[in-house]
């Protein structure tokens, strides 16, 4: 016996937890359906954020960000943002179409105007794609002192990671339940619900802080990552700040790389649109939008969800900014078609969640590519108080930097993303960022260093490594590995810029100090012998 609601197009099968739009189940989760079960059984009446935790994670302590993410899931799938009223300090309630409600066999409608209390509303089922519980750090240090700073890397890392969208993350009041406990880490995971734990410890040396980080899958036991690095005990709220992101941008790629295999050994027969976003996304996380390969299998199945779902944030988001990234670094074959159709992907987006961290982003490329650096270098600002881990923006900044004359911030830029992620995909543009920068302050040696670290991060990206590289030994004397690494670069199938006068083309700026850099590039160019025409 179980409660079936009527509202406008929507059905709502309570006891198989599933929402559907006439005939057809939507993909959502069956955390969103316990939020919206609730909300129309109250329809009109205020409803309290405890209330619904309490629905969707019934005897769980869990942030209040994780709540936001459903409730704008629903909205998504709804396609109306009105039917859900925000209710601010209190909480949401239901103002769509009529409600109509009926029984399987003999059990009573629950009134209207029921009080609401908190109560279990059974297992929310399914976890998401990113559940997951961060244990207390251990402070190793004899200095007792420092265990107030594990306990803030412990709860700033929770905070960072449940503002990853459609993320489940136990919160830091029920982790530290945990602290000074030997831990059952498989018996975590069926108590809590999620499917990772992460375990961290810093260790204090005089001005050293030595930080330990592991990844759990809680079902296998298997450990999915571990890291050791050193950080300088100078700024500790600098500290703190990069030692989070360092560790959420590495958790997320991680995670994302386990989900691509995971997705892909699925049964592909009959896929869920959603789980084809889900690969595009995991794609994007772990690869970028930047030029690799899977950029452009990224892009290709965000178009095969949008031909489904033509309103799915993550694939309109996504694809807005994998079409964008190659118009602002010319390398799109057809300017005027990509930017129309990146510009109305990413508005559909921002229409949907104008707080979405990929779709800002995209929009901020989109600026860049207009020529419009000052407002995309406050858009991509905008982007890291959003998501401080997201390194792509860092990428970007560093680009607009250069463009505005400006490559002190555009290394600053570079080397604040190289700390934070070490060994992320896009290391490859970052140290192109570099390069550049060092070139354009004059330090053609050093610039020459970076761009190989470029070229050989990821060989087939098109010229701007090359560009500097060839330039900067041909300025500084190196005919010969000038003459050669110009002969690699054009005998690479996806080298398009193979003269100087396409090569001028591509300038994009009109400050003094970009021009003048841009024209040193040209001077070396010339010299290393690239043809004319």
């Amino acid at each position: 016996m179980g409660m079936k609601y009527a509202f406008g197009p929507f059905r709502l099968d309570a006891e198989a937890g599933i929402l559907f739009r006439e005939t057809k189940p939507l993909a959502i989760g069956r955390r969103a359906v316990a939020v919206m079960r609730v909300l129309i059984e109250h329809p009109d009446a205020p409803v309290s954020k405890e209330v619904l935790i309490e629905a969707a994670w019934p005897g769980l302590a869990v942030e209040e960000s994780n709540l936001t993410v459903q409730i704008a899931a629903l909205r998504r799938v709804l396609d109306e943002e009105r039917w859900i009223e925000t209710l601010p300090r209190r909480g949401y309630r239901y103002v769509g179409p009529p409600v109509t409600q009926a029984v399987s066999g003999s059990q009573s409608a629950p009134s209207a105007n029921a009080p609401l209390e908190p109560s279990a509303f059974g297992a929310a089922g399914e976890t998401s794609r990113l559940s997951i519980v961060v244990l207390p750090f251990i402070n190793r240090s004899s200095d007792p002192d420092q265990e107030f700073f594990a306990d803030i890397l412990t709860g700033e890392l929770t905070t960072y990671l449940s503002r990853i969208p459609e993320s489940f993350v136990i919160a830091s009041t029920t982790a530290f339940t945990y602290k000074g406990k030997a831990c059952d880490l498989k018996q975590i995971g069926r108590d809590l619900g999620v499917r990772y734990a992460f375990e961290g410890s810093a260790q204090s040396s005089g001005k050293t802080l030595r930080v330990h980080a592991r990844l759990v899958d809680v079902r296998s036991g298997a450990y999915l990552w571990a890291e050791q690095f050193d950080a300088q005990l100078v700024d500790r709220l600098q500290l703190q700040d990069e030692i989070v992101t360092r560790i959420a941008r590495t958790l997320q790629i991680r995670l994302s790389a386990v989900e691509i295999a995971r997705l892909k050994s699925a049964p592909q027969g009959n896929v869920e649109v959603e789980h084809l976003a889900l690969r595009a996304e995991a794609l994007f996380i772990v690869h970028g939008s930047w030029g690799r390969q899977e950029s452009k299998e990224c892009l290709r199945l965000c178009e095969q969800v949008l031909a489904i779902d033509p309103n799915n944030l993550r694939a309109l988001a996504i694809a807005g900014l994998g079409i964008g990234v190659p118009i602002a670094i010319a390398e799109s074959t057809d300017r005027a078609a990509d930017f129309h159709r990146a510009e109305e992907l990413i508005s559909r987006a921002l229409a949907i969640d104008p707080n979405h961290y990929i779709a800002r982003h995209g929009n901020a490329i989109l600026l860049q590519a207009q020529g419009r650096f000052a407002e995309a270098i406050a858009e991509d600002e905008r982007v890291l108080g959003l998501n401080p881990g997201y390194i792509g923006v860092y990428l970007a900044l560093g680009l607009a930097y250069l463009a505005t004359g400006q490559p002190d911030l555009a290394l600053s830029s570079a080397e604040k993303a190289m700390r934070l992620s070490p060994y992320d995909p896009l290391q490859f543009g970052l140290c192109y960022d570099k390069a550049a920068a060092l070139f354009m302050l004059g330090k053609e040696d050093e610039a020459i260093e970076w761009a190989r670290r470029s070229v050989t991060l990821l060989p087939y990206s098109g010229g701007s490594a090359y560009s500097i590289l060839i330039a900067g030994l041909a300025l500084t004397g190196r005919m010969e590995e000038a003459r050669r690494a110009l002969a690699v670069y054009l005998e690479q199938p996806s080298t398009r810029i193979k003269t100087l006068a396409q090569w001028r083309t591509g300038r994009d700026s009109d400050n003094p100090a970009y021009i003048a850099y841009r024209e040193r590039l040209h001077d070396g160019l010339r010299k290393a012998g690239m043809p004319e025409r």
